[in-house]
């Protein structure tokens, strides 16, 4: 499953939005929370007319809940965009996710004998999850006389790997 206790992996979002207002932006984080997990993150947009460009980062590192739990997600998006005097407007996003971490595929321990401890014993001490996913999209509106046109294109590619307990690498 993707989601839930016996996740293989984890689900990274990033959301791109139309930079506002008429100055430059940039913004740094750190974060830091509970099972040693870090994050870090830097976000510049330079908004404008005709051109405005958006582009972010982040980085996610923790040593999980259970045993073989670790991650470390890296993410980075980015987006441009040209408005033309007749309102017309393309625009290209893209963004790539990568990430690479332990697959424990939750725990054997019953729930009644949880007791802040033994749940973190994995069912797979060993296995190891790679992912990557690259998406971009184009997207053009031009103003028609009354109506507007819009078309778009999107393309994806995603890379997987889990290698098992057994030392057997899938793809």
């Amino acid at each position: 499953p993707l989601f839930g206790a016996n996740a293989a992996g984890g689900v990274v979002r990033v959301f791109t939005t139309q930079p506002e207002g008429v100055h430059p932006l940039t913004s740094l984080g750190y974060e830091t929370r509970s099972f040693g997990t870090r994050v870090q993150r830097v976000d510049l947009s330079l908004p404008g007319k005709p051109v405005d460009v958006r582009m972010n980062a982040a980085r996610t590192m923790t040593t999980g809940f259970q045993k073989n739990s670790d991650s470390d997600s890296t993410a980075a998006s980015g987006s441009a965009g040209w408005t033309l005097a007749d309102g017309a407007r393309m625009s290209v996003e893209a963004d790539r996710v990568d990430t690479d971490g332990g697959a424990p595929g939750g725990t054997n321990v019953p729930f009644d004998q949880w007791d802040g401890r033994r749940e973190r014993k994995s069912s797979d001490p060993t296995a190891r999850l790679s992912q990557g996913n690259t998406r971009i999209r184009l997207k053009t509106i031009m103003p028609v006389g009354r109506a507007t046109v819009r078309i778009f294109g999107f393309g994806s590619h995603q890379d997987y790997s889990l290698k098992d307990s057994l030392d057997v690498s899938t793809s």
